[in-house]
């Protein structure tokens, strides 16, 4: 998978840890795609951080993510997320190919390495047009995960509900 991800001359940072032998597969990959692939044991924030400061897309690719907050954090920086489709994370990332005038990351339905890679090749797609990158980025950038915004959103949603309850007791 990593192989396929890197022929297509992208550059991509790994982070954390994990098996022994994975480990040293993704090394190898460091020798063979010199300048490309980089991997970085066990996690500092502080590089994190650095890391989503310079990159374009953040890869997601987890079947299932409790928290939105890599994702959100990502967006923060204006680094498009790439996530599978049925994640959790789909409250979070609005798919820019299913909606273009408010999409903010990308999204793939297969959970399979072609499922991922066509992803990736979608954005990737997306990045050559430079205007509507830009486009793209400065709507990750304007995402609201503020609490304040998290509770509007939950007041709406209670005034919805409480309406149709209401109106249902009106009609009876």
């Amino acid at each position: 998978m990593l192989t396929a991800i890197l022929e297509r001359n992208v550059e991509i940072v790994l982070m954390g840890s994990g098996k022994h032998e994975i480990l040293e597969r993704v090394r190898t990959m460091e020798g063979t795609f010199t300048g490309r692939c980089r991997l970085i044991e066990g996690y500092n924030v502080n590089t994190a951080h650095m890391i989503l400061g310079g990159a374009d897309v953040l890869i997601l690719p987890s079947h299932y993510h409790s928290s939105n907050a890599l994702c959100a954090i990502g967006m923060r920086y204006g680094v498009l997320p790439l996530i599978y489709a049925n994640s959790g994370l789909e409250d979070t990332v609005i798919d820019v190919d299913a909606d273009a005038r408010h999409g903010t990351g990308f999204m793939f339905r297969q959970y399979t390495g072609d499922g991922l890679i066509e992803g990736l090749d979608a954005a990737r797609k997306r990045y050559k047009d430079a205007a509507e990158w830009r486009t793209l980025v400065m709507r990750a950038l304007k995402q609201d995960f503020s609490w304040q915004a998290t509770a509007k959103n939950y007041l709406k949603a209670y005034r919805r509900v409480t309406r149709r309850v209401k109106n249902v007791a009106v009609d009876d």
